[in-house]
């Protein structure tokens, strides 16, 4: 089940997401490269993603250690 604060490695990339707010089938999600997502988030893609933390907040998720995993 997908939920606000966990964090997400994309396979194949080095892009980690966030969830920001989650209501069903429709998430907003915040990339470490800054690109953000609303809405719909299609199948194929939640197959890329690899679960690599969870926290209470999508705040504490971006100021985490997972998140700030290669940062310039």
């Amino acid at each position: 089940m997908n939920k606000v604060g966990q964090i997400y490695k994309e396979r194949g990339t080095p892009n980690i997401w966030v969830i920001t707010k989650c209501d069903g089938r429709e998430c907003n999600m915040i990339c470490q490269d800054g690109e953000v997502t609303y809405g719909y988030v299609p199948h194929f893609f939640w197959e890329k993603l690899e679960l690599v933390a969870e926290y209470q907040t999508w705040q504490e998720a971006v100021n985490s250690k997972e998140f700030k995993v290669g940062e310039k």
